[in-house]
């Protein structure tokens, strides 16, 4: 698929123009296949439009849009200070964009297809980050690799609105910190707060990372002790909220004790009772990333010399999961940032020339494969309830899907 040739970038577009209103999926299977070519990356972000248009707003994103319809016809000082809009999040990103789109009166169709939009948008910025290696010839395992730093955080995580979106920020900006070595992007990293204030969690973790990428008994004795905690049942989020200066920043709910045996009491049916292959995807994908460093490090023992401090960062993000284990949101958000920076940094080493061999050998291809067919078709049965119709995937702006309206506590 990456030999594909089209004869210019004009012809290109207006081809894919005419398919993406008759095929909106169709176009969007070219446009990855020919996923090198830029022009492509802007329909990529068009069918994120059209997904987020066709399905609306669900989960935490319902939240946001019922707050943006409160924006309608108001000043921005008076959206901005509203308690409603203030509760589901002090950072400015959620409110900008609600903002701007309130001076459109935009349905929620449309809110919903900006919101995955600008997710589309950032994840594409992030990938670009690394396009000195897939503009070039890779072997499958480096395209398998590709393919799973897109989908290790499930495309429909821009329900979320804040945190995703901030992820992608920090890791637009860590990557282009790690690739060139220039430490302006390093202290760029705390944007990505602008988005959510959970992010202050990974620039803390980066800044220790980049301090003790030389120190690596240091960091492993951080990432050991951080087990300790995770099997004790560490109360991290009563820690967290004892904290005078996190509260400022806290929900109210967030500091009382009801709330906290409710995170207790989801924590423990998550992760005792819910999906098992779904809850231990990400721990598989994390043991195998460890297995073929260490194969790569038993050949080269120089092996994590060039990229240390995004090694030393995996392991303490690492760390800072199995701390906050007690609580199912956090544990699952870092461990899931963790792969996704273990997966980019695997895909870093793999087109260093001294690891081409590494590609080549089935225990790393299978493996990879079983991984990214996992990641895909665990989040297609994880939202089947939302995307199980049809024309979400044959149809085009013509034909819309009826709207589901799913709360986090259920259907509304």
């Amino acid at each position: 698929m990456q030999y594909l040739k089209v004869s210019s970038n004009g012809s290109y577009f207006l081809f894919m123009t005419l398919l993406y209103v008759v095929s909106p999926l169709l176009c969007f299977i070219i446009a990855l296949l020919l996923y090198r070519r830029t022009v492509s990356h802007f329909f990529y972000v068009a069918y994120a439009f059209f997904f987020g248009y066709q399905l609306g707003a669900n989960y935490d994103l319902m939240m946001h849009y019922q707050n943006y319809l409160t924006f309608w016809d108001r000043s921005f000082v008076e959206s901005y200070t509203d308690f409603e809009t203030l509760y589901l999040g002090q950072e400015p990103f959620h409110f900008v964009f609600k903002y701007l789109l309130s001076r459109f009166n935009a349905s929620q169709r449309v809110f919903s297809g900006c919101a995955c939009a600008i997710y589309a948008i950032i994840v594409t910025f992030y990938l670009r980050q690394y396009q000195h290696i897939y503009r070039g010839r890779m072997d499958f395992s480096q395209l398998l690799l590709l393919f799973i730093m897109a989908v290790v955080i499930e495309y429909y995580w821009y329900f979320g609105l804040r945190f995703w979106n901030g992820a992608f920020i920090f890791m637009i900006l860590y990557s282009k910190h790690v690739i060139t070595g220039k430490k302006i992007y390093i202290f760029l990293t705390p944007l990505c707060i602008l988005f959510h204030v959970a992010m202050a969690t990974v620039v803390v973790v980066a800044f220790a990372s980049h301090l003790l990428k030389n120190q690596r008994l240091v960091t492993y004795l951080l990432f050991a002790t951080s087990f300790v905690f995770k099997f004790i049942s560490f109360k991290f989020d009563k820690m967290m909220a004892s904290f005078g200066f996190v509260k400022s920043f806290y929900k109210v709910n967030y500091q009382k004790d009801f709330y906290h045996k409710a995170i207790e009491k989801v924590t423990k049916e998550k992760l005792l009772e819910g999906n098992f292959v779904y809850n231990n995807r990400i721990p598989l994908m994390l043991f195998f990333f460890f297995i073929v460093v260490f194969a790569l490090w038993v050949k080269n023992k120089n092996v994590n010399r060039r990229y240390s401090q995004m090694f030393a960062m995996i392991l303490l993000m690492m760390a800072f999961a199995n701390i906050g284990y007690s609580d199912y949101v956090f544990y699952e958000r870092f461990l899931k940032f963790a792969a996704l920076i273990a997966y980019s940094y695997m895909f870093l080493l793999f087109a260093e020339p001294a690891n081409k061999w590494i590609c080549k050998h089935l225990f790393v291809t299978v493996p990879l494969l079983v991984i990214g067919v996992l990641s895909l078709v665990i989040a297609l049965v994880q939202q089947r309830l939302i995307i199980s119709d049809l024309s979400l995937w044959l149809g085009n702006f013509f034909s819309d899907v009826s709207l589901s309206e799913i709360h986090n506590n259920g259907y509304k």
